[in-house]
C-alpha cells in the first residue's frame, strides 16, 4: 500500500509534510506518515511510514510496526514487523519480530529479532 492509499483509507493518520520539521515528543495511535523530519520520542500503538527523502532521528521510539524508505535513526522498539525499503536505511538499533529488507537498503544498527 502506498503512502497515497493509506493518506485515503486510514482515519486518524497524521503526516508531517515535506520540509516540515517536528522536534519533541509523538504520541498517539497511528498511523504516521513522514515526508519531513521529525527529532524525538515516539509511542505509537499504530505503524510509523517514513517516506522516500524523509528523515526520524527516534529517540526511545516505540511503534507497533515500522516502515522505512527514507532515514531512520535512534533506538526502536517494533512491537511487529520491521521493513526497509529500496532506499531505506536504518543506523542506531531496533528490535523488532520480523524484518523484511529489499534490495538496495542499508543497516548500521544493532538488530534484535525476537520470538513471536
Amino acid at each position: 500500500m502506498s503512502a497515497g492509499d493509506r493518506r485515503r483509507a486510514t482515519p486518524g493518520l497524521t503526516q508531517v509534510g515535506r520540509g516540515a520539521v517536528v522536534t519533541g515528543s509523538l504520541e498517539g495511535p497511528g498511523p504516521v506518515i513522514v515526508h519531513g523530519t521529525i527529532h524525538g520520542r515516539l509511542k505509537l500503538t499504530g505503524e510509523l511510514f517514513v517516506a522516500r527523502g524523509a528523515r526520524v532521528d527516534g529517540t526511545g521510539a516505540r511503534v507497533r510496526r515500522l516502515r522505512v524508505e527514507g532515514w531512520a535513526e535512534g533506538d526502536f522498539r517494533v512491537e511487529q514487523d520491521l521493513e526497509l525499503g529500496p532506499e531505506g536505511h536504518l543506523a542506531g538499533s531496533a528490535t523488532a519480530r520480523a524484518l523484511e529488507t529489499a534490495a538496495g537498503s542499508s543497516i548500521d544498527a544493532k538488530l534484535t529479532i525476537t520470538k513471536p
